[in-house]
C-alpha cells in the first residue's frame, strides 16, 4: 500500500537543502570568476592595441630608417612578450610574487590594513562580501575595489573559501590547526582540493 503524499507537498531532506545551497554558491562563484576571466582578456586586449598603435607611431616618426625584418620581428616578440607577462592569467610568475600581492602601499596602508584578513574566516568572509558586491555592480573590477582588494589577492586566497563551501565539516577541522600564514593554508586547502575528486572545482579565477 503506497504511502499519501502530505496535502502541503513532499518535504524535502535537510541534506538536500544544504547540497542546493551549496551548488547555488559555487554556480554564484562560477560567475564571478568567468567575468573576471572576460575583464582580464579585454584588458589584454586594450593593452596589445596599444602596443601596436605606440609600435605605428614610432615607425611613423622614423620613415627614413625603416626597420630591418629580424629588428621588426625581435620587436614585435618584444611587444608580445611584455603584453603576456603583464596580463596573462595565474602563470609562474603569479605564483611567484604570492607575498608582494598582499603588500600594502605606502599611500593608503592605514586605509587597508584593517581590511586585510587576519585568518581564515576573515577570508571566507571577504570572499562572500565580494560576491554581494558583484551582484550589484557586475563587474569584478567593481568589486574589487569597493572591497579593497586586488585580483590577485583574492586569487591566491580563494582555495580557502571554496573548501568552506565545497567541504564546510572538513574546512572547520584543519581550520583549527591552520598555519599562522594564509598562504599556507590557501596551499593546503588547494592540495586538498586537487586530491579530491569530488571537491575539485573546474573553474579558476
Amino acid at each position: 500500500m503506497s504511502k499519501a503524499i502530505p496535502s502541503g507537498g513532499e518535504t524535502i531532506a535537510p541534506t538536500a537543502i544544504l547540497a542546493e545551497k551549496r551548488m547555488a554558491q559555487e554556480l554564484e562563484m562560477a560567475k564571478i570568476k568567468m567575468q573576471a576571466q572576460a575583464e582580464k582578456i579585454q584588458d589584454l586586449s586594450k593593452e596589445r592595441d596599444f602596443l601596436k598603435e605606440q609600435l605605428a607611431a614610432s615607425l611613423q616618426r622614423q620613415p627614413q630608417r625603416s626597420p630591418s625584418p629580424m629588428k621588426q620581428n625581435n620587436l614585435e616578440a618584444h611587444d608580445y612578450n611584455e603584453v603576456k607577462r603583464g596580463s596573462s592569467f595565474i602563470s609562474d610568475s603569479e605564483q611567484s610574487s604570492k607575498d608582494d600581492d598582499f603588500s600594502i602601499s605606502d599611500s593608503d596602508s592605514s586605509e587597508k590594513e584593517h581590511r586585510k584578513p587576519q585568518i581564515p574566516r576573515h577570508v571566507v568572509a571577504r570572499y562572500n562580501k565580494i560576491l554581494r558586491v558583484f551582484k550589484k555592480e557586475g563587474t569584478m573590477t567593481a568589486a574589487f575595489k569597493r572591497c579593497g582588494v586586488d585580483r590577485n589577492t583574492v586569487v591566491v586566497t580563494a582555495p580557502i573559501a571554496e573548501l568552506s563551501i565545497a567541504a564546510p565539516a572538513k574546512f572547520k577541522e584543519i581550520e583549527q590547526s591552520a598555519p599562522k600564514k594564509l598562504l599556507e593554508f590557501a596551499a593546503q586547502c588547494a592540495d586538498m582540493i586537487a586530491a579530491n575528486p569530488k571537491l575539485r572545482l573546474r573553474y579558476s579565477l
